[in-house]
């Protein structure tokens, strides 16, 4: 032991002795050496570029909730349109159609069969009083009935020698005179007094 304790001696002189330059002094005021500072340093700047890459990669990307959100929006817009559209396409197809052809029927009604003030003065003339004071109409076709000139008459019956009552509509009859049809309005009457 003796031994030991002479060659730490001895190192201890010839460190004394050796110029003070060559070895920095050592701090016990935890100052940091060079390394340390430098170490540190690595890793405040590794810490730094990891959270500013997170928050990048977060503020260009929509996290997975708003994905799901804005997925599940859209299709909830597109699935009503496609409903409606096809509801849409169903209900114009098949009304209109039966519209069409009831309207084409009442125009052409209209059109070849005019009404009583349309017809030739001359033909008008001829034609008997007819004075309607009651007007039924049902789907019906036995139902229907209109009292002209103070007399119950139904459909093909004769009002006159020559006049016919051929049809009565919703709006009013339809007369048949000497082989001309013409129509009356249920508030219409002739003669006009």
């Amino acid at each position: 032991m003796s031994y030991i304790l002479d060659a730490l001696n001895k190192a201890e002189k010839d460190r004394k002795q050796q110029p003070s330059t060559s070895v920095p002094p050592v701090s016990t005021q935890g100052e940091a050496t060079p390394k340390t500072r430098g170490k540190y340093g690595l890793y405040f700047i590794t810490v730094a570029l990891v959270l500013f890459m997170l928050w990048v990669l977060l503020n260009k990307s929509e996290t997975p909730h708003q994905q799901q959100a804005a997925t599940s929006q859209k299709n909830q817009v597109i699935t009503p349109k496609v409903e409606a559209t096809i509801q849409a396409q169903v209900v114009k197809s098949q009304p209109t159609q039966k519209i069409e052809k009831k309207d084409v029927f009442v125009q052409e009604k209209v059109k070849t069969i005019p009404n009583i003030m349309g017809l030739d003065s001359a033909l008008r003339n001829q034609l008997p009083p007819i004075v309607i004071s009651a007007h039924v109409y049902s789907e019906e076709v036995s139902k229907r009935m209109v009292i002209i000139n103070n007399q119950v008459k139904h459909e093909q019956q004769y009002i006159g020698e020559q006049l016919q009552l051929t049809h009565i509509t919703p709006q009013g009859i339809q007369l048949q005179y000497q082989g001309t049809a013409f129509t009356m309005k249920v508030k219409d009457q002739w003669p006009l007094y």
